[in-house]
């Protein structure tokens, strides 16, 4: 008798990729789990120990989720094959006082359908630092408090779209956004920030008729911009910002330096050459890989190729979080009949996701 899995995706080996405790989520009926609320299996993880959150696919979302503690969660992807996505609203990274609070937290796997909200504040202070958000569908992303020191935060392989990301407030130290799409979104800076600490990289820009850096009042300031490729999504509204080695096609003006920026090695006005794209903004359909004869082939800084392919880590939009999966699960035809203190053997086949 053959089941197919169209759940938590199931996962194997877990014990390999998790920390502290591991606690199971699913709102969805089909789908047992410990709790149905995502909320509440945050609440009852350990405060400091990293327990480790999965997260089941389902047609509902699980709502406003606030994270005030270290832990690891893992959904069920946002362009899951397997079954449904794992969905929520706005995400809140917080603390409690000076020791516990979401820093050193790692979010795989989630559609984020809100605001993504950097806060960490708490009286005397706040920090918020060593976060990773990671192969997950986001909106709207807020750095949001000025008494909040950002460091060492990372947003990478992830689909960003049809909104925004306000650095409103804070200090920041090495917050780096690197192998993302960010498609039809806008950069805003609330206040005089100092952004030479925050990083772009390998990033490909879509679709963004307006700045991508927004001009005027609120325009980027001092940011580091690297091995990106801009096509139609004009590279303009940045002042002080440092551009080396991007690709810019398709824009009013492919000039991303003008007399208010510095740089060198931007390759300007030409065809990024991807696989398969023909404009429009983002589909799955879609192929980024840069194509023979594209300028950004080991163009790089770092001698690696420009956009989402070279960095730090290679992006394949929509890949699952990077554990194994069940697909497939078989029991034999008298499993329903198997002695108390017997032995049943399944059979499974599993995904594994790099």
């Amino acid at each position: 008798m053959k089941k197919i899995i169209t759940l938590f995706s199931l996962f194997i080996g877990i014990a390999a990729v998790t920390y502290g405790t591991v606690h199971t989520v699913s709102n969805n009926p089909d789908i047992p789990a410990q709790y149905t609320s995502l909320q509440a299996a945050i609440d009852a993880s350990h405060d400091t120990a990293g327990d480790t959150i999965l997260v089941a696919g389902s047609p509902t979302s699980y709502g406003d989720i606030a994270i005030t503690k270290k832990v690891v969660i893992y959904g069920a992807g946002y362009n899951n094959p397997y079954g449904y996505n794992s969905i929520v609203t706005d995400i809140r990274l917080q603390s409690q006082n000076a020791t516990i609070g979401a820093s050193g937290s790692i979010i795989s796997g989630l559609n984020s359908t809100a605001v993504v909200y950097f806060q960490g504040n708490y009286s005397g202070g706040g920090k918020m630092e060593n976060v990773v958000i990671e192969r997950c569908l986001l909106h709207t992303i807020d750095f949001s408090h000025s008494d909040v020191t950002y460091t060492n935060d990372t947003i990478r392989n992830c689909l960003i779209r049809d909104a925004t990301v306000h650095f409103y407030y804070g200090t920041y130290s090495n917050v780096i956004f690197h192998n993302n799409i960010f498609d039809s979104q806008i950069l805003y800076q609330y206040s005089d920030r100092d952004l030479a600490s925050v990083y772009m990289k390998n990033n490909v820009m879509l679709d963004e008729s307006s700045n991508f850096f927004n001009s005027g009042s609120y325009r980027i300031k001092n940011m580091i911009v690297q091995n990106n490729i801009f096509h139609d999504a004009e590279p303009q509204g940045c002042y002080g910002c440092t551009f080396n080695n991007n690709i810019t096609y398709l824009n009013t003006n492919d000039d991303p330096i003008g007399t208010d920026n510095t740089g060198s090695g931007n390759i300007i006005g030409s065809d990024p050459k991807f696989k398969s794209y023909t404009g429009g903004g983002f589909t799955y359909q879609s192929d980024f890989t840069l194509d023979t004869g594209s300028p950004g082939l080991l163009a790089g800084t770092d001698g690696k190729n420009i956009g989402t392919t070279g960095g730090l880590m290679p992006y394949v939009p929509g890949a699952n979080p990077k554990i194994p999966q069940v697909t497939e699960i078989s029991f034999p035809d008298n499993a329903s009949s198997v002695k108390v203190g017997g032995s049943l053997n399944v059979t499974f086949k599993a995904k594994k996701q790099d």
